[in-house]
């Protein structure tokens, strides 16, 4: 999947959030350039590729590079990240698999609210998603998605993508913590 840093952040939101120079470097290569990401194993988190399998060399080596680029990159909001493109749609079997919707932020924990977003790729045009709030997996009775909406407390979101002329998509979850 296709990530992009939201083009419309300014340097006075790297300021607040933190950022080093060399991490404002980044952050502007992520409005540009956006970012790939290939892992599906956890919870979305910015972090640099590893240099070292050892926690304490990998940032040796990255303060050798550039001072405060590895502490410093992690203070980018995953939830200012918007989806460019999912990827091309698989097929397996005798038909299509309806790619699986993305939840916007995927986790974390927010103050007093947070407004979710679901994303299907566009290669299936007239696909539904929908989703659940109390963790059960979402069938064709579930609630539609038809836009963002937010949420005022905690929630293990589910959504799923269906179509006519695909198997329904793998279900996407999302962890989020209202305080």
């Amino acid at each position: 999947m296709l990530f992009q840093l939201n083009p419309e952040l300014s340097d006075e939101d790297f300021d607040q959030w933190g950022l080093s120079v060399s991490a404002k470097v980044v952050a502007r290569a992520l409005q540009r350039y956006g970012m790939y990401l290939c892992d599906n194993g956890g919870s979305m988190a910015l972090q640099l590729q590893l240099l070292d399998k050892r926690t304490e060399v990998n940032r040796q080596k990255w303060d050798a590079l550039a001072p405060e680029l590895y502490s410093s990159t992690n203070k980018i909001p995953t939830g200012q990240l918007r989806l460019i493109h999912t990827g091309e749609p698989r097929t397996g079997g005798d038909a299509s698999v309806v790619t699986t919707p993305l939840i916007m932020p995927q986790c974390g924990t927010f103050e007093d609210q947070v407004e979710i977003r679901i994303i299907v790729n566009e290669h299936w045009p007239g696909a539904t998603v929908r989703y659940t709030l109390d963790g059960s997996e979402p069938t064709v009775t579930s609630p539609l998605y038809n836009g963002p909406f937010m949420l005022t407390s905690g929630k293990t979101i589910k959504a799923r993508a269906f179509h006519p002329k695909g198997r329904d998509s793998h279900v996407m979850r999302a962890l989020i913590y209202v305080n």
